[in-house]
């Protein structure tokens, strides 16, 4: 039994690596190394329940193996299907929606959820079995010996491989345990933050404000990545309509997400943060933590000029709080998959109906505000691209089927709007909301190196917009001051360099940071001068691996990480002091 599910983990990371690394087995003996000395224990733990023993002692002990082979079982299909590992904090977030979970997961090929009920069916069947024979004390020292044997050979006589993506090799348990996130500040450090501005946010630049009231269309595409477009990467040509309309517009080739997830990349963009790293752990993580309650949001703001600002999207809101959240930060119209517009419409992932129906519908609330003398932002968030990647009509797995029929419906999307003539009271912003979840790929790492992982396409339709390529940085984060300044009257400013993604050439150099998804106390940084990877553990942040940043600028970006963090914890802790979030 546990043979086959150390097999199946093999299986499963040999077809990673060949894609992230060009190699298929250079893994197996990190795997080995990792994952004996715990499937041992689950076994010794197994072998204990055999002993002469009272009865009702050893049903715990099954049941502990049993749970520990569930767990072992659960994260090899995640990592198969998302790229990354079982961790408690997701778990406790998704299970909180366990319906829509679970309807989400006959996207799955029946025949894998086929052999995933055999196996587990044989797991509780040996675990539940009562044998006629109990183990005698003898073989169970002989076994314990053998099993200790084997855990020591493993650790010390297995190298450890040093490859890129070593976090996908560890075991389980230590992946749960390797966070430095919940390792809160030192007093001093958190009087110090909550006092003073760090270096690169404690000056204020301005800019001349637009003064102007456009609609605005924010399309956000679910996990659009660069890899998936010849125009931004040469590596696919599966989006070569949006890449036409990219070309023929302003578009950015070096725009950074501010995670992995939509959440983080819905953060980052309605709230101008670069990232949301709780100071907390695991177990106490909601969805969309930290980012309750925050007084300056893009809708929020833009509601107070006296716009409508609404979202629309076919997923079922309910799923991670998404509604209530978005409610929360200041939206003032949202509808998702119930819209009577949808009644009778096959689903998809999260109850979603296809693209083609959310942009049919957006395409009518649109211009029934621009009949209206009040502006809107309308943001759209598509579904149909959601890992694990099934085309809406023809059912197949396959990504870039799916990713040809997005870029179909997403470019007649946008199409329709400028031949109907919204340009002419609007603009168009066109935006991934992550990499998708997937592996990186040699030849991606290769052509892109540390910012494979966070680069997303993005680009704006307006008239007078210059058909350029843009290749300053920029962030999700950089679309509320960008926003802001359009319809500023006055002189616009901004804590820390003044950004606008409708005038690049004016915005004012920052560094820019992702929260990763693969080991999630690592935060990966980008400026001008350079790059980096920084560890994030409290005080004892430090970075693990840079590209042209002294040690000066090393020590302001970590000393920048400590600031926000803190201050988002205070204003987290006193949203939660005064209410609940959704209350």
């Amino acid at each position: 039994m546990l043979t086959a599910a150390l097999a199946m983990r093999i299986f499963v990371l040999q077809e990673v690596a060949y894609e992230a690394l060009n190699c298929r087995w250079c893994v197996v003996p990190g795997i080995l190394r990792a994952d004996i000395p715990l499937l041992s224990f689950c076994l010794w733990m197994f072998l204990i329940s055999f002993l002469p023993l009272n009865r009702f002692l050893a049903i715990p002990l099954k049941a502990m193996t049993l749970a520990g082979v569930l767990i072992y079982v659960a994260d090899i299909l995640v990592m198969s299907q998302f790229f990354t590992r079982l961790r408690l904090a997701d778990a406790r977030i998704y299970l909180q929606q366990i319906s829509i979970v679970m309807r989400h997961l006959t996207t799955f090929p029946w025949w894998k959820l086929g052999l995933a009920a055999l196996f587990l069916a044989l797991i509780v069947f040996l675990c539940v079995a009562v044998p006629k024979k109990k183990l005698s004390w003898r073989s169970f020292i002989m076994g314990t010996a053998a099993l200790t044997g084997l855990s020591l050979t493993a650790q010390y006589a297995i190298p450890y491989p040093m490859v890129v993506h070593d976090w996908a090799i560890r075991n389980i348990i230590s992946t749960n345990l390797e966070s430095g996130l919940e390792r809160d500040y030192a007093p001093s450090t958190r009087d110090t933050w909550l006092r003073e501005d760090p270096p690169l946010t404690s000056s204020t630049s301005c800019l001349p404000g637009k003064n102007r009231q456009p609609h605005i269309v924010l399309l956000i595409l679910e996990s659009w990545s660069p890899y998936h477009s010849a125009y931004w990467s040469g590596l696919n040509n599966w989006t070569p309509r949006l890449d036409k309309l990219a070309r023929e517009a302003m578009s950015f080739m070096r725009f950074h997400a501010g995670g992995f997830s939509t959440n983080d990349g819905l953060v980052s963009l309605f709230t101008g943060k670069d990232f949301i790293l709780p100071i907390k752990y695991a177990h106490q993580s909601e969805p969309f933590d930290s980012a309750w309650g925050l007084p300056a949001t893009l809708p929020r703001a833009l509601v107070g000029k006296g716009y409508q600002a609404a979202f629309l999207t076919s997923g079922n809101l309910e799923f991670s709080r998404k509604g209530e959240w978005l409610r929360d930060i200041g939206f003032s119209y949202i509808e998702g998959h119930d819209h009577p517009d949808y009644n009778g419409i096959p689903r998809q992932h999260f109850d979603s109906v296809p693209d083609e129906f959310l942009y049919g519908r957006a395409l009518n609330y649109i211009f029934e505000q621009v009949e209206d003398s009040r502006p809107a932002l309308t943001a759209i968030e598509s579904v149909s691209s959601h890992h694990p990647f099934v085309h809406p009509y023809t059912k197949e797995r396959d990504e870039e089927a799916v990713f040809r029929y997005v870029d179909d419906s997403a470019a007649d999307f946008i199409e329709n709007l400028i031949r109907r003539g919204f340009l002419d009271h609007g603009i168009i912003l066109v935006i991934s909301d992550h990499r998708a979840m997937t592996p990186v790929s040699k030849k991606e790492h290769d052509r892109l190196g540390r910012s494979a992982s966070s680069l997303i396409p993005a680009f704006v339709v307006q008239r007078e917009a210059k058909k350029q390529a843009v290749y300053h940085l920029f962030h999700q984060a950089d679309l509320l001051p960008s926003i802001l300044r359009q319809i500023e009257e006055g002189e616009f400013c901004w804590r820390g360099a003044v950004r606008d993604l409708f005038e690049p050439e004016v915005s004012q150099p920052r560094c820019v940071m992702h929260s990763r998804g693969d080991v999630r106390h690592h935060v990966d940084i980008f400026c001008a001068e350079g790059s980096g990877t920084a560890k994030v553990r409290g005080d004892n942040s430090v970075f693990i691996d840079t590209q042209g940043l002294d040690a000066e600028k090393q020590r302001m970006l970590l000393d920048t990480i400590a600031w926000e963090r803190i201050r988002t914890d205070a204003q987290s802790r006193a949203v939660t002091a005064s209410r609940r979030p959704g209350e």
